[in-house]
């Protein structure tokens, strides 16, 4: 299976929030935090809802440095 670069699966999960399935779009944000923390203000910057999302700041903070 191919790897996604961490920026392309913060854009994907953005995406897949945005359309309801946020469980995909979670495991999808999990795996961008884990790949690289740093580049999860891109992903607040497309799809600042997510600053208000419980799930989201969860993994935010367990992923940080």
């Amino acid at each position: 299976m191919h790897r996604l670069n961490p920026r392309y699966r913060y854009r994907l999960a953005s995406y897949l929030l945005r359309t309801g399935q946020q469980q995909q779009g979670l495991l999808e944000l999990e795996e961008a935090l884990m790949a690289d923390h740093a580049s999860h203000a891109q992903f607040i910057e497309h799809y600042p809802e997510a600053a208000a999302m419980p799930q989201a700041i969860h993994l935010l903070g367990l992923y940080a440095p």
